[in-house]
Parts: structure tokens; C-alpha cells; sequence
């Protein structure tokens, strides 16, 4: 299961390599439901700088909440990227709602 997650992650970087570098691509939403590329790069372990290029890009992303449409996933619909990142990257003291409020507001 590693080995596909790793595979999968690795398509996955390259498919954003070109998206990355276009805001107007950034703000697009996937076929499925609306996950935008940021929300994609918090599910999946891809690198820390992709995913730095992709908020310098368009950092409203940060605020967008995903919505998995009928995709039946254990993933919250509503998750702003920082709470998928918590989520994905078991990094549960994030996830309490004081802290991403506070984060939020900063």
C-alpha cells in the first residue's frame, strides 16, 4: 500500500509541476467536486516546496474549503488545506478548533 501511496504522490507532482506556475490554473477546480490543487497537495505527500510554489501563487487557496462532491472519502467535506494537511499528516494538535481559529485569524 506504501508503494502505491508513493507512486501515486509522485504522478501527482508532476501533474501540478506546469499548474503551479499559472494562477489562473490554481483557481481551477478538479472534475470532482471542487479540490483545488492546494487541497490535492495536502492529501498527498508531496514536497514541501510544490506546495510552498502553489500557495505563492495563489495563497487565497488557503481559505477555500474542498468539496469531495459524491466522492466517498473519510476525508471532511469543508476542510480548509490546513486541515487536510493535519489530517493527512497526522498532526492532530492542529485540528483543534481554538488553534485553527487562531491560526485563521492571524
Amino acid at each position: 500500500f506504501e508503494m502505491l501511496y508513493q507512486g501515486m504522490s509522485f504522478c501527482i507532482e508532476l501533474l501540478l509541476k506546469p499548474i503551479v506556475a499559472s494562477r489562473g490554473l490554481c483557481r481551477k477546480g478538479g472534475s470532482v467536486g471542487r479540490l483545488l490543487p492546494l487541497h490535492i497537495a495536502c492529501i498527498f505527500p508531496i514536497s514541501t516546496e510544490k506546495a510552498k510554489d502553489l500557495l505563492e501563487t495563489y495563497p487565497e487557496a488557503a481559505e477555500v474549503p474542498c468539496d469531495f462532491g459524491d466522492l466517498s472519502t473519510n476525508i471532511q467535506n469543508d476542510s480548509i488545506a490546513l486541515e487536510l494537511l493535519s489530517r493527512t499528516r497526522g498532526i492532530p494538535s492542529l485540528m483543534t478548533e481554538g488553534k485553527l481559529k487562531s491560526l485563521k485569524a492571524d
